[in-house]
């Protein structure tokens, strides 16, 4: 019996298909892949360009970085020539500091006569933890 059925039903289905197919609905309008034209070669190009705005955009966050731990080497590999009299040091010597550029060295410059090293934390740019930095290599004396 059971052979029966499933006769009727594959013949039916058989008899289906024959008279009207049923389409399964289309949700990718795209021609299968066999049917696809070669890119051309602007898009080559183009494809091209973006990987390697991608790959200068990578290396520019290498330099970055690397530029960051050159700098943070630099801190910690500092040499000072002696204590450094902020209040008598030229701009050169006191750019010698970790931390302290030509902008910085100006500042302290003209904010002397610095009478204790705290008061360097009255200079926009010198925080605390440059202040800590620096209080091994500086003096205030003489001021």
């Amino acid at each position: 019996m059971r052979f029966v059925i499933l006769l009727l039903i594959s013949s039916l289905l058989i008899s289906c298909e024959q008279s009207s197919p049923i389409s399964a609905p289309q949700s990718d309008p795209s021609p299968p892949l066999a049917l696809l034209a070669p890119p051309s070669p602007e898009e080559i190009r183009q494809a091209k360009m973006e990987a390697l705005e991608a790959e200068i955009a990578d290396i520019k966050r290498q330099i970055s970085t690397l530029e960051k731990r050159l700098e943070k080497a630099k801190l910690e590999l500092a040499t000072v020539d002696g204590p450094i009299n902020l209040n008598s040091a030229s701009k050169d010597v006191l750019m010698q500091l970790p931390r302290c550029g030509e902008k910085t060295a100006v500042a302290i410059i003209k904010y002397r006569p610095i009478e204790v090293l705290e008061d360097l934390l009255m200079i926009p740019g010198i925080g605390q933890k440059t202040l800590d930095l620096w209080e091994p290599y500086v003096t205030c004396e003489g001021n």
